[in-house]
């Protein structure tokens, strides 16, 4: 196990961040290319690291989280499991990943899900959860634009080789990290990718086609009154919010964005992500620490 107890049991036992790399590679990562960092380098970022302990790392008991932006927040969220990597991990068709920790925790993380977050196909389904499912503290930001998932979606058939002829290039996608604008420009070639079959409902909520702008924050904040506003990690300023709302400045954690893991050299291309464990865990002590403060 990467630690024994996790708070929940009054046990503090330090956490190993080579164990906790292991634990979400194994138990929450579909591609470890994305989040694993390896070699000599990464090693020593970690050997540096601050000294962390499981409780350092657990949210309050008899309470239930939500996680739901893009990537950057899954990797915060996804050191949720580090105290006990034992913890059942659920996932169900348009329903959020969920990791069931003891103490009758539950931590949702909605995270580029054409279902929940396409734009106005995902404000119904999104809503119909958050009113069966009661959220006591969600952290939050924008989702990707909408037409990010027919772009994505057309990029996997490519990379599969399902459709060798189709260039994703023909359904650009212009992320300004907002939320707040796309720009789709379908061609024919296209079209019969796509099972006309299905209502235009059913098609959004696969990410087949791009759904309208929505602001997903007001909704979830309707819902959810402790709603901490992660700032946006794509852009340099930080997203637009009330001066009373939590804002949890994650830029502050990452000095370096040109090296992704964070460390000199890296094994692998990341991307722009951060290696899990290593800094996204840093940022998920705080926010235990933020929740634990609302949860008083």
């Amino acid at each position: 196990p990467v630690s024994e107890g996790g708070g929940a049991d009054g046990g503090c036992p330090p956490v190993s961040y080579e164990k906790a790399t292991s634990c979400m590679k194994v138990r929450l990562l579909r591609s470890t290319n994305m989040y694993g960092c390896k070699g000599d380098g990464y090693h020593k970022f970690l050997s540096e690291l601050p000294t962390l302990t499981s409780c350092d790392l657990s949210l309050p008991v008899n309470r239930t989280y939500l996680f739901f932006g893009v990537s950057y927040t899954r990797e915060i969220a996804y050191n949720a499991i580090i105290p006990e990597c034992t913890a059942r991990v659920t996932e169900e068709n348009c329903q959020p990943m969920t990791i069931h920790l003891s103490g009758n925790r539950k931590v949702h993380i909605i995270v580029n899900s054409a279902c929940l977050q396409n734009g106005h196909f995902g404000v119904g389904p999104l809503e119909a959860f958050l009113k069966t499912e009661h959220i006591d503290v969600a952290f939050a930001t924008e989702p990707h634009p909408p037409c990010y998932f027919p772009h994505m979606f057309f990029l996997g058939q490519v990379r599969r080789g399902d459709h060798p002829s189709v260039h994703v290039g023909n359904y650009p996608c212009v992320d300004n990290g907002r939320g707040s604008e796309q720009k789709v420009e379908r061609k024919p070639d296209l079209d019969n990718l796509i099972p006309q079959s299905l209502s235009p409902e059913e098609q959004g909520r696969k990410g087949w086609v791009a759904g309208d702008v929505v602001s997903y924050l007001p909704i979830i904040r309707q819902h959810v009154k402790k709603t901490v506003q992660l700032d946006s990690w794509v852009n340099k300023d930080p997203w637009p919010h009330p001066e009373s709302e939590i804002v949890f400045n994650t830029r502050e954690f990452v000095r370096n964005f040109s090296r992704p893991c964070n460390v000199p050299k890296c094994g692998n291309d990341v991307g722009h992500h951060l290696c899990l464990a290593g800094t996204p865990t840093l940022m998920f002590r705080e926010v235990a620490r933020i929740a634990k403060r609302l949860l008083k």
